[in-house]
């Protein structure tokens, strides 16, 4: 018997929806797939980059020194992607989001400049386009505006930026004075408003600095003074208030430039106050004072072969000077270190000094001064005066005790060089200190350093050692300290 199945007959209309689901289901499977594949394991990059980023590329310069920064990081801000300039200063960075974003700039550059950050660069970009953006740490001008707190086309008032240099090395100075004064005219009366107004400022490292606050459209003269030593005059004419940047040089680059640092032996640290004395060839001598860090300069120095001594109250003295050679057009570097000065003391019998000296250089000093009043010749302040109260500063106790001195005070502090004797404000006495004639300011000595200061207004009352040109004009000032008769 022969056995026969039965065919279902199909429709038209079933086979149209079995097709149907038969394109559902394989949809539903092709995503699934891609959903799986999309789910692979991530990169962890807090900024993914696609295969058509954003591209900017650039150079970062040091508009300071005028070069390529070697190592600046640039970092797009709000993420923790960062590139770092290559030894052209040359970067380039990804960026996977279109649209705008900033970009910050940092170098240790920026903190020896004592800037501690820049404002940001923004920048607008598109996916896979290439944009270029340069950065710079910027000039010496524009930095200092911002030291200065001024803002250009509001502040109304002028900022010089500038360098000193020598001019033998073109190295910059530190540690040296500028001073920024109107421009003396004729006819303009020494007592006319603003005449002795001025403006200082110390350079920092590399020889900079910056004078703030300067009239508009007003001749100025800029000057470096070195160890008492005016040089380097300018002249200048400020007729915006965006920063005029100078270079001010020390020297005629045919003398060279002596430049030291006195050190405490044990530690290294900078002495203040250190009587340094320098000679040379032809009987050269001068006496400088160093600063707070220890440094002392003298331009102009002759070639030749020198000798240093420094002496300090609360350190030894060296064992013997201290020699060296100075070339023309060149800087000369030295360091002195001094151990201190140990005293045992006795702790029951207590020695007491006398008043006046019995031997020793200051007895004819002394001596003069008794003849002198007698004669009334001079002025002379001793100990019973800078022992006293309010003797802080020299140069006020000197103007308070002596008829007709006075200080010419301007902006900044008042120092030696404001002393004066004669009603002529640019006519600077003479200053002797230990019979030497100095360039060293009053204020660099404290009144615990000092025996006696005798003051002589002019050529009638000097004696011959003090009798110079300028002393003649201007009257002198000789200081002698107590280590006169150790």
């Amino acid at each position: 018997m022969e056995l026969r199945t039965k065919r279902p007959r199909l429709s038209i209309r079933k086979i149209s929806g079995l097709l149907g689901q038969a394109r559902t289901i394989f949809a539903a499977a092709m995503s699934a797939t891609i959903l799986i594949w999309g789910m692979g394991p991530s990169r962890g990059s807090a900024e993914p980059v696609p295969s058509d980023p954003a591209v900017v590329t650039g150079t970062v310069m040091d508009s300071t020194r005028m070069a390529p920064l070697e190592g600046a990081e640039i970092r797009l801000v709000g993420t923790d992607r960062t590139v770092v300039s290559d030894s052209d200063g040359s970067y380039r960075m990804e960026i996977a989001s279109p649209g705008r974003h900033e970009l910050q700039l940092s170098h240790p550059r920026l903190l020896e400049l004592g800037v501690d950050s820049l404002p940001s660069w923004e920048i607008v970009v598109a996916s896979g386009d290439v944009h270029t953006r340069d950065l710079a740490i910027p000039g010496w001008g524009t930095l200092g505006m911002w030291q200065c707190g001024q803002i250009p086309g509001e502040s109304g008032l002028g900022v010089i930026s500038g360098v000193v240099v020598s001019a033998g090395t073109r190295d910059g100075l530190e540690g040296v004075t500028v001073q920024v004064a109107r421009d003396p005219e004729p006819e303009t009366r020494r007592d006319a408003p603003g005449h002795d107004e001025r403006w200082e400022a110390n350079t920092g490292p590399e020889g900079r600095f910056v004078v703030c606050g300067l009239p508009m459209d007003v001749s100025l003269q800029a000057t470096v003074s070195v160890a008492g030593i005016e040089t380097g005059t300018q002249e200048l004419l400020l007729s915006s208030d965006d920063a005029e940047e100078i270079t001010l040089q020390v020297g005629t680059g045919e003398a060279g430039v002596l430049r030291g640092t006195v050190e405490r032996g044990e530690d290294g640290e900078p002495i203040e106050a250190a009587q340094v004395r320098v000679r040379g060839p032809d009987g050269l001598s001068e006496l400088l004072v160093t600063d707070r860090a220890g440094g002392f300069i003298l331009p102009e120095v002759p070639s030749g072969a020198y000798e240093v001594e420094v002496a300090h109250l609360a350190y030894r003295d060296l064992d013997e000077p201290l020699a060296f050679d100075v070339v023309g057009g060149q800087m000369t570097n030295v360091t002195v270190r001094l151990l201190r000065d140990a005293i045992a003391l006795d702790p029951i019998d207590v020695e007491v000094e006398a008043r006046r000296p019995t031997w020793g250089p200051l007895v004819e000093i002394y001596d003069r001064r008794e003849r002198f009043e007698r004669l009334g010749l001079g002025n002379f302040i001793g100990r019973d005066v800078l022992d006293g109260p309010g003797s802080h500063r020299l140069s006020r106790v000197v103007a308070a005790r002596t008829p007709g001195v006075r200080l010419v005070s301007g902006p900044g502090q008042v120092s030696a060089g404001s002393l004066r004797i004669h009603r002529v404000n640019d006519c600077e006495p003479s200053i002797y200190v230990d019979g030497v004639r100095t360039r060293i300011e009053v204020d660099f000595f404290s009144p615990s350093q000092i025996e006696m200061i005798e003051i002589y207004r002019g050529v009638s009352q000097l004696p011959g050692e003090m009798a110079d040109n300028q002393a003649r004009r201007c009257g002198a000032i000789g200081i002698w300290t107590r280590r006169g008769h150790r």
